[in-house]
């Protein structure tokens, strides 16, 4: 029994390491905001000189900030905005045109 003696004291020391420290847990990274994306809205306006209908939208114009611009003067332009009558307020949403958005006719903004 004497002769097992050293080999039970290896076993015992071997077998009684100290426990591995546990990692610490990782830690959850929050979740992002919820943010809307920004959209640029830029206004544009097509007159007539002798419109007054279309003089009756400036002020109306103004309040929003929309550029102004004459059919005669700019052909190029209205006809890129399909422009048929005057006055119309078509909206720019990052730089495209919001259909459902444009305005034809006098109305109140």
């Amino acid at each position: 029994m004497l002769r097992f003696l050293p080999l039970l004291l290896v076993l015992c020391f071997v077998g009684c390491k100290e426990p591995a420290p546990t990692p610490a847990p990782l830690p959850v990274p929050a979740p992002a905001p919820l943010v809307a994306p920004v959209v640029k809205v830029e206004y544009l306006a097509f007159t007539m000189t002798n419109c007054d209908p279309c003089k009756a939208m400036k002020p109306e114009w103004k309040k929003i900030g929309a550029k102004v611009h004459n059919v005669r003067q700019y052909p190029v332009l209205a006809q890129k905005y399909n422009i048929t009558s005057c006055p119309t307020t078509v909206v720019l949403e990052n730089g495209v045109e919001n259909v459902a958005k444009r305005v034809v006719g006098y109305q109140k903004f």
